[in-house]
């Protein structure tokens, strides 16, 4: 079994949350990051939470997206984005 097939979650999208989740894309996981509704976060231009203040987030070759929905995010994750 390919170890990259497996969906990797994060739990938080703060700065060095976003690190991990660029060098595992990066890697070629597939993964999603699960954020508050209102982030915490205090870098907001290296941070994947940015996503859920403005909808998208663009980080060096990492693009991050808020999803609406499971299934949603999923279809992101198997893409190029990182919900």
């Amino acid at each position: 079994m390919d170890p990259t097939q497996e969906l990797v979650i994060i739990r938080g999208g703060g700065d060095l949350a976003t690190g991990v989740a660029y060098r595992l894309h990066r890697a070629g996981f597939p993964l999603i990051v699960l954020e508050l509704p209102q982030p915490l976060v205090v870098r907001r231009t290296v941070a994947l939470a940015t996503a859920v203040l403005d909808g998208s987030v663009q980080i060096e070759d990492l693009h991050g997206q808020l999803a609406h929905a499971v299934p949603e995010a999923e279809h992101m994750a198997a893409g190029n984005t990182v919900p």
